[in-house]
């Protein structure tokens, strides 16, 4: 055979062997152009063989990255070999994808020169595919097992949707994800409640509804009305008319997946997820997403659960301290009607118990501590002090202050209380309040009663001893006088008989002072200053007062204002003040008479006299019974003027004080309200 046929068969040997290969085999000169070009070639590249014979290689290639890539491979040899092994991106006219593995090996002349470049591609397509199928799978796995466990993390339903979307976005390599609860208004509503990724406003600029509706077609909406996944795998080509899908492409979104979240076999909402590639969510993907939706739902029933077993509890724990609260009220309420029982008008005893009662009632009894004040005098209970955790309230008598009810605590309150004492505290205390005022109104009552019918018994037994005892002492008078003047006595007989006269005029005296002091008139009020009276008495007493050797001085501003008093009356009780400092002076001293106009706690604004002298004072232990009737510090007093004078001032609507140490004087305080009930 001839040589040259002997190459020809070679030649066409070799071509029908690249030709069956299986594999694209390239063949290029140094330059980059092409040599040879098998069938798997001209099937991947749509062109044959004598079309592309001697263009450069990178001519062939569709992708302009691929394409750059080579063709600085061939034209700068110095700063770039030739790749070994790269891959190429195809896409065939048709539409379809291919990825293609090129491993490119050199064939030198017996210099060493590059005489040949061969290139042998397969097409890794399917491999590929299946690659980054199992990618999504274990992508999409991971991200169910972060939301899972994010279930356990004891978060809230806001907090935990959003970190669900979080770790789609993030672990799941996802360009957005959203969760959409479907509301039943009349629109229907689908309202965004977490999200994460690239939204830039996307959410804002739609108004998804799960109607079915033009609004209603998107994917949400379908999912939310059929209970279904919905699929949007190709958004760039998908024809479906969508009513956002200019917002969807602007933002770099390609494909998309609504699954339909569900509680007790009702669907609730959505979780919306956007790729930024065509085709994201292939069949293994959108199962585990699925699973992923259901956990979604899962968890957020269980932490609605949660909550309403927290909140069931927290109102258990709130009833539960309401009941104890209602206790301690009512225990207190209890015990201080058992004080008013059993002590009936001793208010002392009422008001001291009530002030060691009210702490129970509090949240804080160890702490507390409380003092009612009234009229001047304190009950309260033991280490009372005032303190920064303080409430008060007053005690008032038709708008009057009569008194104050005060509560503190001595250590201060846990710091997680904005306030010391709850409304329902403070109701409380108003409470008792009010009822200490009932308590006090009725001790008045009971007490002006039992005083009314004292007096009544009094004016009988005045009324029988004139009878009993004044007229047959008026006959011992007369007949004392009749032997005084006809029998001749001695002088040890007539001083006796003086003694007895005298003795006559004394019980005549304790007699008709009894006799005023239980028909005591009811005042006759005029327009009159009391310092008119104040001096018109110093002026009555003057002679006597200057023959003791007491000094009287009148301390006033200026007069008082006029007001409505009886003359005679306040007179009587000056007079009474005055003749008692005047016979605790013996051997002379000092009265001071201190008028001023002040404001009383209780009685509003008010005239003062005070009448003071350096006498020796009353001793402690005849204080609280100075005004009692019969109660005398003097062997021949009666016991019945300041009685008298006490029950005067009261008369007009006023007080009378006794201020004293023994050995420092007494301060005799008449305070008379400017009482317009008086006019």
């Amino acid at each position: 055979m001839e040589p040259k046929d002997t190459f020809k068969q070679e030649s066409e040997f070799l071509n029908a062997v690249l030709d069956t290969a299986g594999a694209m085999i390239l063949v290029l000169d140094p330059k980059g152009r092409v040599v040879r070009f098998n069938s798997a070639c001209e099937q991947l590249m749509a062109c044959t063989y004598p079309e592309v014979r001697g263009k450069p290689v990178w001519t062939l290639f569709p992708n302009e990255e691929d394409a750059e890539f080579l063709r600085t491979a061939f034209n700068d040899p110095g700063e770039h070999e030739f790749p070994v092994e790269f891959e190429q991106h195809w896409n065939l006219p048709d539409g379809r994808y291919r990825k293609v593995l090129w491993s490119n090996r050199t064939l030198r002349d017996g210099n060493g020169e590059i005489e040949f470049i061969v290139g042998t591609g397969w097409d890794i397509t399917d491999r590929h595919r299946v690659e980054k199928d199992l990618s999504r799978a274990n992508r999409a796995l991971k991200t169910l097992s972060k939301c899972n466990r994010a279930l356990f993390k004891g978060a809230d339903e806001q907090d935990f949707l959003t970190h669900v979307c979080d770790i789609i976005v993030n672990q799941g390599g996802y360009r957005m994800a959203w969760v959409g609860y479907a509301e039943h208004d009349e629109k229907k509503t689908v309202r965004p409640v977490a999200q994460a990724g690239y939204e830039d406003g996307f959410l804002e600029s739609i108004s998804v509804t799960w109607a079915d509706t033009a609004l209603g077609q998107g994917p949400t909406g379908k999912a939310i009305r059929s209970g279904k996944p919905y699929v949007r795998r190709n958004i760039i080509i998908d024809p479906d008319g969508s009513p956002w899908r200019e917002e969807v492409l602007q933002r770099g979104y390609a494909s998309s997946i609504s699954l339909p979240l569900k509680a007790e076999g009702q669907t609730f909402g959505a979780l919306g997820i956007y790729a930024k590639d065509p085709d994201a969510f292939d069949r293994e993907e959108l199962k585990l997403l699925s699973v992923l939706a259901d956990s979604l739902s899962f968890g957020v029933v269980a932490i609605r659960n949660r909550a309403q077993r927290r909140q069931a509890e927290a109102e258990l724990r709130q009833r539960t301290k309401d009941l104890e609260r209602t206790v301690r009220e009512l225990n207190c309420f209890y015990a201080i009607s058992n004080l008013v029982e059993e002590n009936d008008v001793f208010l002392d005893k009422i008001l001291q118990g009530t002030a060691e009662l009210i702490p129970t009632a509090l949240r804080f009894p160890e702490k507390a501590c409380a003092r009612i004040t009234v009229q001047g005098q304190s009950f309260q209970t033991s280490g009372f002090r005032d303190t920064p955790w303080k409430h008060t309230e007053e005690l008032l008598v038709n708008s009057e202050r009569v008194g104050i009810l005060e509560l503190a605590y001595r250590e201060g309150i846990p710091e997680i209380l904005d306030e010391p004492y709850s409304i329902f505290e403070k109701n409380l205390i108003r409470a008792i309040a009010q009822r200490l005022v009932k308590i006090m109104e009725r001790a008045q009552s009971a007490l002006v009663l039992r005083t009314s019918e004292k007096w009544a018994s009094a004016g009988k037994l005045a009324a029988g001893v004139a009878h009993s005892v004044l007229n047959p002492l008026t006959s011992v008078k007369m007949r004392l006088f009749s032997l005084t003047e006809s029998l001749k006595v001695t002088p040890s007989q007539k001083e006796d008989f003086e003694v007895i006269s005298e003795e006559i005029r004394r019980i005549d005296t304790i007699l008709k002072n009894f006799l005023e002091f239980t028909r005591t008139p009811k005042p006759k009020p005029q327009l009159l200053s009391p310092s008119t009276v104040v001096d018109k008495t110093i002026e009555l007493l003057r002679h006597r007062l200057e023959s003791g050797g007491v000094e009287v001085h009148i301390s006033r501003e200026e007069p008082l204002p006029p007001m409505r008093i009886d003359p005679d009356q306040l007179k009587e009780v000056l007079v009474n003040l005055l003749i008692n400092a005047l016979e605790a002076l013996v051997g002379g001293g000092r009265i001071e008479i201190r008028e001023l106009e002040s404001v009383h706690e209780r009685l509003g604004r008010v005239a003062v006299i005070e009448v003071s002298d350096n006498g020796p004072g009353v001793p402690e232990s005849f204080r609280e019974r100075i005004f009692q009737p019969f109660f005398s510090t003097k062997e021949e007093g009666t016991g019945l003027g300041l009685s008298i004078l006490s029950r005067i001032i009261e008369e007009h609507g006023g007080t009378v004080d006794l201020d004293s140490r023994e050995g420092e004087g007494a301060s005799f305080r008449v305070t008379l309200p400017f009482n317009e009930s008086m006019y």
